[in-house]
């Protein structure tokens, strides 16, 4: 019977870095908060109870 899809949920992650374009935009860091929810399906590594059958996050896509 399949499941709903797994999420992975990344709530408030402050990183501060280097964005802009103007040069004191580029020059200063800034902070940024990001919020973001990875559905994915897991009946596979549900039914198999076998690591590599899971979703690894590192590398993710880019999005």
């Amino acid at each position: 019977m399949s499941q709903p899809d797994a999420i992975i949920r990344i709530k408030n992650l402050r990183l501060r870095t280097f964005i802009g374009i103007k040069e004191e935009e580029i020059a200063n860091r800034q902070d940024v908060v990001v919020n973001v929810a990875i559905h994915y399906p897991a009946d596979k590594a549900r039914d198999s109870e076998d690591i590599n059958d899971a979703l690894t996050t590192a590398p993710l896509p880019s999005v």
